[in-house]
């Protein structure tokens, strides 16, 4: 079961970033990838080829997705927008700075950090991440998810199944 969340509207995202000329949208490939597949109905892994081996690999499409639609709406105002994807943002006892510096390295040196991810990975975001780079939730907390999954090989793609998959709202 993981935490489910929805995106903020682009207004208010475009809202938080006022100011800013260097953004780096991170997206949390567990929680806010099956939040947002679970919610638009779309792939939530897709086959792709590993940038690090070269081989076939399952990529978390939905946060992807988002993540590189946010920055098409930040660039209208953003001199610099990068999207970054990683795991294990709500757990502070991975540390990210020697398993993936890339990103880290990439948001230290952004005025802003757009989190898409629940509301403990922007914990553990502000835990990573320099005191000077602000940290903006990108996405509301609203509930657990229980999903499920199936395998699509002829689209090349695991899929959560809805008739199986549950949200449990907060606020019910």
């Amino acid at each position: 079961m993981g935490v489910y969340s929805t995106v903020l509207a682009d207004d208010q995202l475009l809202k938080s970033i006022e100011g800013c000329e260097r953004v780096v949208v991170v997206g949390c490939m567990h929680c806010a990838n099956n939040s947002i597949a679970l919610a638009r109905d779309i792939p939530l892994k897709k086959m792709a080829i590993s940038e690090k081996t070269g081989k076939p690999t399952l990529a978390p499409a939905a946060i992807t997705e988002e993540a590189n639609r946010i920055k098409m709406v930040l660039e209208t105002r953003v001199k610099e927008v990068n999207v970054q994807v990683a795991a294990g943002l709500c757990d502070p006892s991975i540390d990210q700075r020697a398993v993936e510096p890339g990103w880290v390295n990439l948001c230290n040196l952004a005025q802003a950090v757009i989190a898409l991810c629940c509301a403990a990975g922007v914990v553990g975001l502000k835990y990573r991440i320099e005191k000077t780079v602000r940290i903006i939730p990108g996405m509301k907390s609203e509930g657990f998810c229980c999903i499920f999954t199936t395998f699509d090989k002829a689209r090349g793609c695991v899929c959560i199944d809805k008739t199986k998959s549950q949200i449990i709202r907060m606020n019910a």
